[in-house]
């Protein structure tokens, strides 16, 4: 019995301790990132675009409204994913 119990030891002391840093760690975090809040989304990329396209257009004058709509979505699509990219930066890797 006493050569199975020999097996089974483990370092509590030492698990208990790790584990204390390791959550003391988390908790830094944690409150580093409440410190540095994540900004305002603006407003710009919110908005939601339409084609303006009205009844009774012409195609070739519909499909110029639509491109032109189009157009603004992917701008402001390219505006929007540069502010997450420099909140991103700000905030260091793996954030």
């Amino acid at each position: 019995m006493t050569l199975f119990s020999t097996g089974c030891a483990t370092d509590w002391q030492g698990r208990l301790e790790r584990t204390e840093r390791e959550q003391a760690r988390a908790d830094l975090v944690d409150e580093a990132l409440q410190e540095a809040p994540l900004p305002d989304w603006p407003a710009d990329c919110r908005k939601r675009e339409t084609s303006g396209v009205a009844k009774g257009d012409r195609l070739d004058v519909a499909l110029l409204k639509s491109e032109r709509a189009l157009g603004r979505a992917n701008a402001r699509v390219d505006r929007c994913a540069g502010f997450y990219d420099d909140v991103r930066k700000g905030r260091g890797p793996g954030k």
